[in-house]
């Protein structure tokens, strides 16, 4: 069995051995990490122009939406959400503690509890937001190496 000086002084090499691998490592480390960075760049730009298309998307379909009142567009669905706002915070947890004592916050649920009753403390407005389908490839219009369209 080693004592703990023969522990210690193994020790003491397997760092200076690691820190020897690491100085060696390092630069080449540096230097992947930058061309990785490099390499990222494009999808780092397409990701941006993809937010940037959603965003024009969801724009134009809701406004179109209000126009129309059509909610199916290709790949796109409009969603219809009511939203409960609360005007006075403070009057609403008044009413809360009496009327619903187990509610512990003024969230969703609280949103639900009092929706459609005649209260000064919240106002409920519709919200029309834009759903885009994850997979838009049925949309594309491809050749294959037969000249076939799919």
């Amino acid at each position: 069995m080693s004592t703990i000086s023969e522990l210690v002084i193994e020790l003491a090499k397997e760092r200076r051995q690691c820190e020897e691998i690491q100085v060696t490592i390092n630069p080449r480390f540096e230097k992947l990490k930058g061309e990785l960075k490099t390499l990222q760049q494009p999808v780092v730009l397409s990701g941006e122009r993809i937010r940037k298309i959603e965003d024009q998307i969801r724009i134009e379909v809701v406004k179109q939406h209000s126009l129309t009142g059509e909610t199916k567009y290709d790949g796109v669905t409009v969603k219809h959400f009511v939203v409960v706002t609360i005007t006075d915070e403070r009057e609403a947890k008044v009413w809360a503690a009496h009327n619903i004592p187990n509610m512990l916050t003024l969230g969703s649920g609280f949103g639900k509890k009092v929706n459609g009753l005649d209260l000064p403390f919240y106002e409920v407005n519709d919200d029309f937001r834009a759903q885009i389908d994850s997979d838009l490839s049925r949309l594309i219009v491809t050749n294959d190496r037969h000249g076939l369209v799919r």
